[in-house]
This record gives structure tokens, C-alpha cells and sequence, in this order.
């Protein structure tokens, strides 16, 4: 039987280049978009038909934060369970994202105001996306990837909330709680995760998947 000669070494894979990480990355925040566009709208919902069923007895300064950080919780179980798993503890995580979203939506109403302008909305969706991020880092594990998170939070709100207000070009007034207001919210995350499906398909094809691979990859790979 042949055997390994002692001076033969296992080749060594090279290491990426800053293009390949560049796309991994890229390919990364588009599988983020996803799964965060799914959350938006199960938190959307959730908020909007508390506000019209359960909270509706209840004045508007109260119900609102209420049914926005219930629906932020929600969010936050979606990106956990589908993200972050095992790279983030669970309870704190939701606990961040209930209280990020409430406080990320005031600031993104209180920069576009009854305004129309996809503009004010990028620039609301900036402000947004920052809190939502900076919030929920909080609760994830390692430094490296709360970095990420907040880098992939922040284009993804920016794009989603203009993307909305250019769609759905109606005067609604901020805080008001109707599904109108939730629509331009809501398309943009829709808009933006079927672009991201159409780039992971036609930008990244897999090829010979196995069994294995064909389940959805998580963000971040590591």
C-alpha cells in the first residue's frame, strides 16, 4: 500500500481576497434583507390589528408605543430565529427589539413628518435604522458581529423607507393608526426583499446543490 511520502504537506487553501470577502458580505446583508423584510411585515401587522382590536379602547398616546413595542418583539423573534441563533440570547434580544422599533419608527415620523419625500424618508429611514442597530447590538454575542449587524441594519432601512415613500406617494400624517400610514412601511421592505431574492438568484446560482445546502443560509456564515 502507497502511503504518504513525509515531505508531502495537505495544500493550504489560499486565503480570500478583500473581493471575495466584498462579496460575501454583500451576498450576507442580502439574505439579512430577506429575512428582515418577512419581520417587518409580521410586526407590522401584529401592531396595526392590536391597534384596531385590542388596544382600541385605549388613548393613541398609549396604544401606539404599545402595539409598536409588541410588534417590535415579534420582529425581533423572526430575525432570531432565522438569524441569530445560538448568536444571540433569545430573551434579550426580543427585549432590545421591543424597545428599539418603537423608539426607531419616532424618529423616522419625526424627520419625515406628513412630508412625502422619499428623501426625508432615506434620511428618516438613516436615523431609524441606526437605533433599531445600535439597540438590538446589545444583545448579540460577539463584537465582530454587532458591527455587522449595525452595518446591515442601516442601508437596509434607508433603502426599504424610500423605496416605500416613492411607491406609495400618499399625504398620511405621522403616528396615525391606520394601515395607510403602515403601507409605505411596509412595500419597501417587500420591494427590497424581492430585489435581494432576484440578486442571491441570479447573482450568486448555486450549483450542485446537495441535500445539505439546500436550506436557506443563515447570516452571518461563518
Amino acid at each position: 500500500m502507497e502511503t504518504m511520502s513525509e515531505q508531502e504537506t495537505p495544500e493550504i487553501p489560499a486565503p480570500p481576497t478583500r473581493v471575495q470577502v466584498a462579496i460575501k458580505r454583500l451576498e450576507d446583508w442580502l439574505v439579512w434583507v430577506i429575512i428582515t423584510g418577512i419581520a417587518w411585515i409580521a410586526g407590522l401587522v401584529l401592531a396595526v390589528a392590536l391597534l384596531e382590536t385590542a388596544l382600541s379602547a385605549l388613548p393613541a398616546a398609549l396604544s401606539l408605543p404599545l402595539a409598536r413595542l409588541l410588534g417590535g418583539a415579534l420582529l425581533g423573534l423572526v430575525q432570531w430565529a432565522y438569524l441569530l441563533r445560538g448568536r444571540a440570547k433569545l430573551l434579550r434580544f426580543l427585549a432590545a427589539s421591543a424597545l428599539a422599533w418603537p423608539l426607531a419608527l419616532l424618529a423616522y415620523d419625526l424627520i419625515l413628518g406628513a412630508s412625502q419625500s422619499p428623501l426625508l424618508a432615506g434620511l428618516g429611514g438613516l436615523a431609524g435604522g441606526a437605533v433599531m442597530g445600535a439597540v438590538q447590538m446589545w444583545a448579540i454575542l460577539e463584537a465582530d458581529e454587532k458591527r455587522i449587524w449595525l452595518a446591515s441594519s442601516v442601508p437596509g432601512w434607508v433603502a426599504a423607507l424610500a423605496l416605500g415613500r416613492q411607491a406609495v406617494f400618499d399625504e398620511v400624517a405621522p403616528l396615525a393608526n391606520t394601515w395607510q400610514y403602515s403601507l409605505p412601511l411596509g412595500i419597501g421592505w417587500v420591494f427590497l426583499a424581492m430585489l435581494a431574492v432576484v440578486a442571491i438568484v441570479l447573482v450568486f446560482p448555486r450549483q450542485k446543490l446537495s441535500g445539505k445546502d439546500m436550506k436557506l443560509p443563515m447570516w452571518p456564515k461563518r
